[in-house]
């Protein structure tokens, strides 16, 4: 929708086909080389969206009948997800390699390949063997990312949202909030899928944070609006794979946009951001309980002293980023 929306607005005509046989690649396939031939020649450019690797060769021969460009929309791979951050699929399996192929035949058929920040672009490039660089382009906030007025409240109020895969490094956070609540009294309010919470129920205890802590399962976006508005501080993730280190999640930038400080681990994709957000971007560098209980020492202080980031300017900041970067991107694409 990113990509779309920036595209429609440039003046761009954009044909979305729309996924006629969602739980058979081979199907969809099908139907996307059946719909190349009767659309052939109509297009310049053709997107393989998010989620949609393992469409690419199918979307490689859509752009072929209209000898039009082919772009593949990188920012969530099949093994990264399938493999690495839910572990839903053991490594080495044969499942295991069929997603790194399909990753491998994504990245390899593009004409063009677009991911969320540089350092995975320039991952990305090294097992790129065609020509062509991998570029970048940020998430960004939604609209309705903006900073809301809400009543204050004594006890600092720190949000968890999100699910519970290893990318978000959940365990690690709670030894952090061990570790911070001997210092001081916050109350911790995660969001997210009950049933996959509940497996940490038994850390809570043992952590002694159950009794400031306010569980909720997941929940439509204007409440998410609602809670990240009445938090005082927004966590990021805090996991040790390679992705969680050069990834800049949607909550970091709902975050940020909404005027939040927020905590998160320290990543070499923040460093174009970290001028833009001095003093609401807080990186933990020490992933140890201590280290990220002074991270979150630090945000709750600044939190609470200061919210001068009033009306719309930290969302435009965030804005204002994602377009340039954008703009920069399609400027070599569409040229």
């Amino acid at each position: 929708m990113r990509i779309r929306d920036f595209l429609e607005r440039s003046g761009c005509e954009v044909t979305v086909w729309n996924v006629e046989f969602p739980h058979s690649s081979v199907l969809e396939s099908r139907s996307m080389m059946r719909r190349a031939r009767e659309h052939a020649g109509q297009f310049d450019l053709v997107i393989c969206a998010e989620f949609s690797l393992q469409l690419a060769a199918a979307a490689w021969f859509v752009a072929r009948w209209s000898s039009a460009k082919l772009l593949i929309d990188f920012f969530v791979g099949l093994y990264e997800t399938h493999v690495l951050d839910s572990q839903r699929v053991q490594k080495g399996s044969f499942k295991a390699v069929t997603y790194w192929a399909l990753d491998w035949i994504g990245l390899n058929l593009g004409d063009y390949v677009v991911t969320d920040t540089l350092p995975r672009a320039s991952h990305l490039q090294r097992r790129r063997i065609r020509r062509g660089s991998v570029q970048h382009l940020p998430v960004g906030a939604p609209e309705w990312a903006i900073p809301a007025e809400f009543s204050p409240h004594d006890v600092p109020r720190i949000l968890y949202y999100g699910n519970f895969v290893a990318l978000h490094g959940f365990p690690t956070l709670l030894s952090g909030l061990n570790e911070l609540q001997s210092r001081l009294d916050f109350e911790f309010v995660v969001v997210g899928p009950r049933f996959k919470g509940s497996d940490y129920d038994p850390d809570l205890k043992r952590y002694g944070l159950m009794p400031r802590t306010i569980l909720k399962d997941s929940i439509p976006e204007d409440l998410l609006q609602r809670e990240i508005g009445r938090s005082d501080v927004v966590l990021g993730v805090f996991g040790s794979s390679r992705k969680a280190k050069t990834v800049v999640p949607n909550k970091v930038y709902q975050g940020l946009a909404m005027g939040k400080t927020v905590v998160t681990r320290a990543s070499e994709a923040y460093a174009e951001m970290r001028p833009l957000f001095d003093g609401t971007l807080i990186e933990v560098h020490d992933l140890s309980p201590a280290g990220i209980a002074d991270g979150l020492e630090v945000a709750v202080g600044r939190a609470m002293e200061s919210s001068d980031l009033s009306g719309s300017l930290p969302h435009h900041r965030v804005s204002d980023y994602v377009d340039a970067q954008f703009v920069t991107v399609w400027c070599q694409i569409l040229a």
